[in-house]
């Protein structure tokens, strides 16, 4: 059964000085359906912004097709598949 992980990558930590810079990412759940776990990073985004994400997909070295939003500044949001058995 594949689930999705929706995720805030918190980004507030780039631009100092190298070596210091880290990124965070926070869970905001896991869902049944992509399109949920996709609506749960818009909401999650809506409390500061009002603007509706842009999505992209790509594949990372686990050959995983992830779903990414464009860099929004302070955050990026993901929708990673887990396999459950």
């Amino acid at each position: 059964m594949i689930i999705y992980e929706a995720i805030a990558e918190d980004r507030t930590h780039l631009g100092g000085p190298m070596g210091s810079e880290y990124t965070t990412d926070i869970t905001i759940g896991l869902f049944t359906l992509q399109e949920d776990a996709k609506k749960a990073c818009q909401g999650h985004y809506n409390k500061s912004q009002k603007k509706e994400l842009k999505w992209h997909q790509w594949t990372n070295g686990l050959k995983q097709k992830i779903i990414s939003t464009d860099d929004l500044g302070s955050v990026k949001y993901h929708v990673v598949p887990k396999n459950v058995k």
